[in-house]
């Protein structure tokens, strides 16, 4: 679902939220006050991509949020293309669901690209991107990748140089099993498919994506958590449908409308229980016609 263009006429800012009351919007849009019936895909787009530098991370966050979750679940959903595995925000791995990558990755390149083009000014960008998008149908390794792009003129043949002239050019996913539970090889990558969308329309799906998951937030939040310049995303402020807020510093935080605020009197977000957490023994108990599930590692924080 595409995020409202109206213009906010004047947003005002209707109130001071407190630390207890930001902690429990936070819980509430991150589902930590109740376990959710959602497809892995539908969950990950809703909460945003999930951290995956350690290939069981994405696992453990779900099976704390989901009311019947396996690994195979997840597994499947990556294995049919649902989700993908990529070099996401902060340079960093992800799962993202994978209808809404392209977005996330026009914006995260926005920044890079401009490095990019400075950089490689003496290069036909269109031409390049057309070129290796073509060469990237089919899977590729790192190594390959070194090889085929340290023959442009002014790539340096370090270890990353290449790696991320790609990366940053094109919207290049990690291929199955990359992703799955505890999976140790060394990925293959190829282009997403999907087209890029333009940046603002791009940034205002991510950051419509994120006050729902995180709000309500300032910007820099925002950019401190996609890891681009507010510059990036200002036309997208402007543009997108918000409301605002104060924290008790009196730093405006936007929120879109009618986002949950629970009272600050709601519970604190459920807990871990014991040594590995109940989403690590979720993860353990075997469902009807699923094989045991293997061992578990603790959640990891989203924020």
């Amino acid at each position: 679902m595409s995020p409202s263009r109206d213009v906010a006429p004047g947003r005002q800012a209707e109130r001071t939220l407190t630390r207890p009351e930001l902690t429990a919007a936070l819980a509430a849009r991150q589902m930590l006050l109740e376990r959710h019936a959602l497809a892995p895909a539908e969950a990950i787009r809703r909460l945003t991509p999930l951290q995956g530098q350690d290939s069981p991370a994405p696992y453990v966050a779900l099976a704390a949020r989901l009311g019947d979750f396996a690994i195979e679940d997840l597994q499947a959903a990556i294995g049919r293309g649902d989700v993908v595995k990529t070099t996401l925000m902060r340079l960093t791995l992800h799962l993202v669901a994978a209808a809404e990558y392209p977005a996330y990755h026009q914006l995260a390149r926005q920044a890079r690209m401009r490095t990019w083009r400075r950089t490689y000014a003496h290069l036909d960008e269109t031409a390049v991107a057309a070129e290796l998008g073509a060469w990237l149908r089919e899977p590729r390794s790192n190594d390959e990748i070194r090889e085929r792009v340290g023959r442009y003129e002014g790539v340096t043949h370090d270890a990353w140089t290449p790696v991320l002239f790609a990366r940053n050019l094109l919207a290049l996913v990690q291929v199955p099993p990359a992703g799955y539970w505890r999976n140790r090889r060394r990925p293959s990558f190829v282009v997403d498919p999907r087209p890029l969308p333009d940046p603002v329309e791009g940034a205002m799906l991510v950051l419509s994506r994120y006050l729902a998951a995180f709000g309500p937030a300032s910007r820099r939040d925002v950019a401190d958590w996609a890891g681009v310049a507010q510059r990036d995303f200002a036309e997208a402020v402007a543009r997108l449908r918000t409301v605002s807020y104060r924290d008790e510093r009196g730093t405006e935080l936007l929120d879109l409308p009618g986002g949950p605020l629970p009272p600050a009197s709601t519970p604190p977000a459920r807990a871990p229980a014991g040594p590995l957490g109940s989403a690590a023994a979720r993860l353990r108990r075997p469902r009807a016609n699923h094989p045991a599930r293997g061992p578990a590692a603790e959640a990891h924080a989203q924020r």
